[in-house]
């Protein structure tokens, strides 16, 4: 009867599964199907209406540029001009034909091929016209290809700009069929997935009312059973009471527990001292136990093959731990669902004690072995018995116990290891440095020590040798390094100390001895300060430890004293050693004597200030001629002014209000001579110092130095000052640059241009930059000499009028004294410089 109705349910479900299958994939199926039309409904919009779409715009936008492009060749005014925008031409003209070639490849239907074929033609014959008014351009006949542009050039790109439309227009009509065409095929599909849903819907209510029926059969056949199984366990438990194991029996279904006496008994307990429930175990679990025994009883009612069986502790009534192994097994009803579990606990506890003695000696060796910084290994007449993962990983595998040393080495070694082995059997110990190639073909060095392994009971046939094996690769190697590195030292020009951490001197090479006049014995053990000048900044070995000690490189020039008091420049190189601790353990100073390189450089300095005094004395003359311009006109007023009142007196008609108007007329005139004479003094002040100052402050007063005469000959000045830091400089010499490239300017200006001069000023400041641009409309530099300019002694002028020192003094002040750059382009209007150093300047 039970195999006929679990055969009849079998059906059932099987009947269920196939028909929930079908639907499933059905509906699967009809979604993927809907999915992939809707997919290529889709594509054939991008395909279609928007490629040709973006296609078509951008053709009609390739016929607009290059009809602008063909206006500016017909208004071109130099060949250079005019092979500039036919190349453009040329190349929008090849974007156009990769965009009529898009059209021509997603266009669909006979219309929309005949409309591309149309647009395609009609942009191909506009290339004759195009390159009849190129043609007419190279001769020079710019009104006959203007006339061409403006009437048949205009109406080629009109029908072109409206077969582009037609493209467009048509592609839009194609995306709004394909819409209509993506709703209606929605709908479809929607309306087919809502009837398989309601029909899998219908079968699974079905089958839940199946299910309800069986399982209060189910219910009624476990009440019957209840009571044989009651029955049972009564006969169970006077069957194992005289068991010296502990008995254990566990109701499922109403979660009662049976514990026996003895079972009690094991932890200290009498039997009615321990309530009989799930809770009395479970609460005196080991807490490092407990989960692996939960999760091996959860296995253990899910799995009928699965037996219960595992060790872990229970607390005795005194506070101890109690080694239990703990076994059982699940009993199943006739639907595999566990009711029952019944088990035994025999207490290990002594041999758990001495097998974890055991295991922590074996652990403490193993370990030992681990961290010994050598691969260690045991062998028993050529065989491995023991290995430490080091030695393991010297072979690159994971096991070598049990292999041989031929197994093992290569036939070159095996011979050197019979060696050793013979030689610690006869000796007892033997020691020996040792190269090997590895498997990755690297050299390895090794201090190879063997030993023999003496037994108890003296086993002459199985001899034991003990290899502990040291790799010394990086110190053999870093010892070769050092004495190679030693032996540069020795025979370097450069200079070598190497200091500890407070400085005193542990190594010096011979090129350092020389250059100091002292020998090794005197110098090691001493600090470097037994050179020092005396003449240096303290500010300088301040700068040179802070840096140090943070670990980084110092770098500087450094002004020392030999033994015999001569005097000499080092450019040294100064270097933080760091330990293994990742502390700084020393220092270590490359030094390069450079005493004839700072004579030189003193002597260049010098130079440049001489050049410096002749470049600003070479703009005196100019100066004073522009003193006389700018006097000129209230020496005039003055002079009328003192005529006007003389006249009064001979005339006897002194009017006091007239003769004091007069008066203050001179005075202002006086004043404004007065500014006149200063600006000028300040601008020939023979300074040396720094002030800080506005960049844009220096520039308004170099202007007026030179403004009136730049006003004399109509050249407009606009400025775009946008700075607000104050900048430590020598304003002077800024001044003096300012003065050179607004003369510069004003000269070329005057040269080339007859009306509309203008010199165009701008000052900004970045995070860390002050830049400044100072341009002209004068046309620009000839190219041929714009990368001589900055050359000293070139000039354009004649020997009178110019020295061809001051630009090359600017670029001198601004690229020395102000660590900046200076330089000169020309732009579509004249020439322009450009001048940038940084906000904050290192001091000299």
């Amino acid at each position: 009867m039970l195999i006929s109705d679990s055969l009849k349910e079998t059906r059932i479900i099987t009947i269920f599964a196939v028909v929930s299958i079908f639907l499933f994939l059905t509906i699967s199926i009809v979604s993927f199907y809907s999915i992939n039309t809707l997919n290529t409904i889709t594509k054939n919009i991008y395909n279609h209406p928007l490629k040709v779409s973006n296609a078509s715009l951008e053709v009609q936008k390739g016929v607009i540029e290059i009809h602008r492009d063909m206006k500016d060749i017909v208004l071109s005014s130099s060949p250079s001009e005019l092979l500039y925008f036919t190349k453009l031409v040329n190349q929008k003209e090849q974007k156009v034909y990769k965009n009529l070639e898009v059209i021509k490849e997603n266009i669909l239907g006979t219309k929309g091929l005949e409309l591309y074929e149309h647009t395609y033609q009609l942009f191909k014959q506009w290339k004759s016209i195009r390159d009849h008014v190129i043609e007419l351009m190279e001769k020079k006949e710019r009104n006959a290809a203007i006339k061409i542009t403006k009437n048949q050039g205009a109406k080629h790109v009109e029908k072109l700009e409206g077969a582009t439309i037609l493209l467009k227009k048509y592609a839009q009509k194609k995306a709004d069929n394909f819409r209509d065409t993506a709703k209606s095929t929605f709908i479809k599909f929607k309306i087919i997935n809502i009837i398989l849903l309601l029909l899998t819907l219908f079968l699974f209510i079905l089958f839940v009312l199946y299910f309800r029926h069986r399982i209060k059969e189910y219910v009624d056949s476990l009440v019957q059973n209840k009571k044989k199984i009651q029955e049972l366990n009564e006969q169970f438990k006077l069957a194992i009471e005289g068991t010296n194991d502990g008995l254990w029996d566990w109701n499922l279904k109403d979660s009662t527990v049976y514990f026996s006496p003895r079972w009690k008994e094991m932890l200290g307990y009498k039997d009615n001292e321990l309530p009989n429930t799930f809770d009395t175990w479970k609460s005196r679990v080991h807490p490092d136990d407990i989960e692996h025994a939960l999760k091996m009883i959860e296995q253990a009612h899910k799995d009928p093959s699965i037996e219960y069986n595992l060790i872990h502790r229970l607390r005795h009534k005194n506070g101890s731990w109690v080694w239990i192994w703990d076994r059982g097994q699940t009993i199943f009803d006739k639907n595999n669902k566990p009711i029952r579990m019944i088990g035994f606990h025999t207490d290990i506890t002594e041999s758990k004690l001495l097998e974890e003695k055991i295991l922590n000696l074996k652990q403490q060796f193993e370990q030992f072995m681990e961290y010994m910084p050598a691969n260690i290994l045991i062998k028993e007449n050529q065989t491995i018995i023991y290995a430490n993962s080091a030695a393991a990983n010297f072979f690159q595998e994971r096991n070598i116990v049990g292999k041989t040393t031929q197994e093992l080495f290569p036939k070159e070694i095996l011979k050197r290891i019979e060696a050793f082995d013979k030689k610690a059997y006869e000796n007892g110990f033997h020691e020996e440095i040792l190269e090997v190639i590895n498997k990755k073909q690297k050299i390895k060095v090794y201090r190879n020590m063997t030993f023999l392994i003496k037994n108890k009971k003296r086993d002459t046939k199985n001899k034991r040798l003990g290899i502990v094996s040291i790799d010394i690769t990086k110190e053999y190697h870093a010892n070769k390094e050092i004495s190679r590195v030693l032996s540069a030292f020795e025979r370097s020009n450069i200079s070598v100390v190497m200091t500890d951490l407070t400085g005193n001197i542990e190594y010096v090479n011979p090129s350092w001895c020389q250059i100091t006049g002292y020998t090794k014995e005197e110098l090691l053990g001493k600090n470097p300060r037994i050179i020092k000048s005396g003449s240096m900044p303290e500010t300088v070995y301040k700068t040179m430890w802070s840096t140090l000690t943070q670990g980084k490189v110092w770098r500087g020039e450094i002004k020392n004293r030999a033994k015999d008091g001569t005097i000499f420049w080092e450019d040294s190189t100064i270097i933080p050693s760091f330990g293994n601790n990742g502390y700084i353990n020393g220092y270590i100073s490359f030094k390069l004597e450079i005493s004839d390189k700072i004579k030189l450089k003193e002597q260049l300095k010098e130079k440049e200030e001489i050049m410096i005094a002749q470049s600003r004395h070479a703009a005196m003359g100019e100066m004073i001629s522009m003193i006389a311009h700018q006097w000129r006109q209230p020496i005039s007023v003055i002079a009328m002014d003192a005529n006007n009142i003389l006249v009064d007196i001979e005339l006897d008609s002194i009017d006091t209000h007239s003769l004091k108007v007069d008066l203050i007329d001179i005075i202002d005139q006086t004043k404004y001579l007065s500014k006149t004479i200063d600006d000028f003094r300040n601008f020939f002040k023979p300074t040396k110092l720094k002030d800080e100052i506005l960049v844009s402050d220096v520039f308004k007063e170099s202007f007026s130095v030179i403004s009136k005469s730049l006003e004399n000959h109509n050249i407009t000045v606009e400025n775009h000052f946008d700075t607000n830091t104050k900048v430590f400089i020598y304003s002077r010499e800024l001044l003096q640059v300012f003065i050179n490239i607004l003369k510069n300017a004003k000269e070329a200006l005057i040269e080339e241009k007859e009306d509309g001069r203008k010199i165009i000023n701008t000052i900004y400041e970045t995070k860390s930059n002050i830049i400044i641009s100072i341009c002209d409309n004068a046309g620009g530099i000839n190219k041929n000499i714009i990368n001589k300019i900055f050359d000293p002694y070139f000039t354009t002028k004649d020997e009178i009028n110019g020295t061809g020192l001051g630009l090359y003094m600017s670029k001198t002040i601004i690229e020395k004294h102000f660590s900046g750059t200076i330089i000169a382009f020309n732009t579509e209007d004249g020439a322009c410089f450009k001048i940038q150093f940084p906000i904050e300047m290192q001091s000299d």
